[in-house]
């Protein structure tokens, strides 16, 4: 091989050329073409993908170059949202070890009874409760405090997202590498 084709973004090899670079279409976009002065490893697969090379200031490398910073923000920013998505699906705990593990249509189906059964003369509600899903009776006074209970961890799972978010933005911001890849998303979440 005497040519490889790269992304200009990632530095990634992505195509072996031969000798006869004239037969290729021009690099356009994303991609450019550097002519290689060394020969390639004996073992070199040139089917190989993802090749396990890349083009860094230049030269051919086996070493791959850090991640844009951009994408280890992103990285620790899923972190975040994916700690709120566990700390919501545990759910609130009830009297017996069951759990209350509302979705956002049980959340909307059980306000109106939960906020104002007194008024509408509701003394117990059928809720799926558990995994897997098991319908259970409940007194509507027990579920007033369990939707309560988790519409308030829910808002603080909310809000220590939020200032996540926000503290990777200000390391991202700041360019900071190493802050953004030692970042701690497991920190100030509810109990």
């Amino acid at each position: 091989m005497k040519y490889a084709l790269y992304y200009t973004t990632t530095g990634q090899v992505v195509q072996w050329q031969d000798d006869e670079v004239y037969g290729y279409n021009e690099p356009e976009g994303n991609f450019a073409r550097i002519e290689l002065n060394d020969p390639l490893p004996v073992d070199f697969d040139v089917n190989a993908q993802p090749s396990g090379y890349w083009v860094i200031d230049g030269v051919l490398t086996q070493t791959a170059p850090p991640a844009p910073l951009s994408d280890v923000a992103m990285r620790a920013g899923w972190a975040v949202t994916a700690k709120r998505a566990d700390l919501l699906a545990e759910g609130v705990a009830l009297a017996g070890g069951r759990r209350f593990r509302p979705t956002d249509a049980d959340l909307a189906r059980l306000a109106p009874i939960a906020l104002n059964h007194a008024a509408l003369g509701i003394a117990a509600v059928d809720v799926l409760l558990d995994q897997p899903p098991v319908w259970y009776g409940i007194a509507a006074v027990d579920l007033a405090v369990a939707y309560s209970a988790f519409i308030v961890k829910r808002e603080a799972c909310y809000s220590n997202e939020r200032l996540h978010l926000e503290a990777i933005a200000a390391l991202l911001a700041a360019e900071d590498r190493a802050g953004l890849e030692e970042y701690d998303a497991t920190t100030g979440w509810p109990t």
